[in-house]
């Protein structure tokens, strides 16, 4: 999993709360599209759990970018970018689930533990 987050403290909550996942492993943190771009090319991946209220303002086109990398690529959205034009468009885009940071982390967690459990 690779996780794309401005925030560092988001980012280390999440961390944290995956610590306990046998199955998922975090190969990057990074805090934009560009960091995401570097990383990519450095490791296998098939999660990317992101924000869309990124730094350089880029979330659309990195959920663009990951489509073009591989489609079965599960992408999910933590973000307070939650309007329902923002959910619609990310669904479209083929995005896995999408979840509001005001929701707070229990619901994201879940839908981890979901997809862990179905890990070979």
């Amino acid at each position: 999993m690779i996780i794309v987050e401005s925030s560092t403290l988001i980012r280390e909550k999440i961390v944290d709360e995956l610590n306990s996942f046998d199955k998922i492993e975090i190969i990057g943190k990074v805090k934009n599209n560009t960091e995401f771009l570097k990383l990519k090319n450095k490791n296998e991946f098939d999660i990317v759990l992101m924000d869309i209220d990124l730094d350089d303002g880029k979330g659309i086109e990195l959920i663009k970018t990951i489509r073009t990398i591989n489609k079965e690529i599960k992408i999910i959205i933590f973000t307070n970018l939650s309007g329902k034009s923002y959910r619609n468009l990310s669904i479209e885009m083929g995005v896995h689930s999408f979840f509001d940071k005001s929701g707070g982390f229990e619901p994201l967690i879940n839908k981890l533990k979901e997809i862990e459990i179905c890990i070979s």
